[in-house]
């Protein structure tokens, strides 16, 4: 009896150790498809693994912004670099303490089923779009900008104007690859991870070389953080092959 009491006592104090070494992670991410579902699949591996537990909310970048200057506090924040670069400077993040995990570029799509065009070379591209029937993109965010740009420098602006299908008004969150997928547009252009987590759409592949521009996601351990080395941890994590082959799952790649 006393030997069964001895095990039953160990095992509390072996159980309070784990409890009282184990942590909530605060995650503020910013929103975007691919990003999502590579935390939803990468943070219960986190746990698993550590023992502790992740908590991540997910927003756009104006909105994660204004509430850490309202005061929020968190343990880890996800954004873009120069974002990250913004929060150092202000004392918010701790410096030292972030990592480029992973990046996304733009790619072209058709609707599920459709024949992929050739985009191989940047001619090959332009030939593409100057025969499509039409195309979409979303102008009011980075790739769609960029699209804008690129339309400029091939100097096919004017001839794709009238053939342009606006997505920015579009519903749900992946508007371009929507447009596509309901036959409103024949080719969209957006980055890879909106593509590769809808069925609606096929992957044609990413932009030429030459034309093609990153969207860069951040890490980085707040400076409140309440236990650093713990929020480090699972920055850490992300760095791992395990966490790699799960990235490269859901479209993006490691920043060279």
């Amino acid at each position: 009896m006393m030997i069964a009491l001895m095990r039953l006592g160990l095992l509390l104090v072996m159980v309070s150790a784990v409890s009282l070494n184990t942590s909530e992670i605060k995650v503020l991410s910013v929103t975007a498809i691919g990003l999502m579902a590579m935390m939803e699949q990468i943070a219960p591996e986190f746990e698993r693994a550590t023992g502790h537990k992740v908590a991540v909310t997910f927003g756009l970048a104006p909105d994660l912004r204004k509430r850490i200057d309202d005061g929020e506090t968190f343990d880890v924040i996800i954004l873009g670099p120069s974002s990250i670069d913004e929060l150092t400077k202000q004392g918010k993040v701790a410096a030292g303490m972030r990592t480029d995990f992973a990046r996304t570029g733009i790619g072209v799509c058709v609707r599920a089923g459709k024949p992929k065009p050739n985009i191989g070379s940047v001619e090959a591209f332009k030939r593409t779009l100057l025969s499509a029937k039409s195309i979409t993109y979303n102008p009011a965010v980075t790739s769609g900008r960029h699209v804008e740009n690129l339309l400029l420098r091939l100097g096919i602006a004017e001839e794709m104007k009238n053939k342009t299908v606006s997505a920015e008004n579009k519903p749900g969150p992946g508007k371009v690859v929507g447009v596509v997928a309901r036959g409103e547009a024949e080719l969209g252009l957006v980055i890879t991870t909106d593509i590769i987590s809808d069925d609606g759409v096929e992957y044609v592949g990413p932009l030429p070389t030459e034309l093609q521009s990153y969207i860069v996601f951040t890490a980085a351990v707040s400076k409140s953080a309440k236990d650093p080395d713990t929020a480090k941890s699972l920055i850490d994590f992300l760095k791992t092959p395990a966490a790699a082959s799960v990235i490269k799952a859901k479209g993006m790649e490691r920043p060279e």
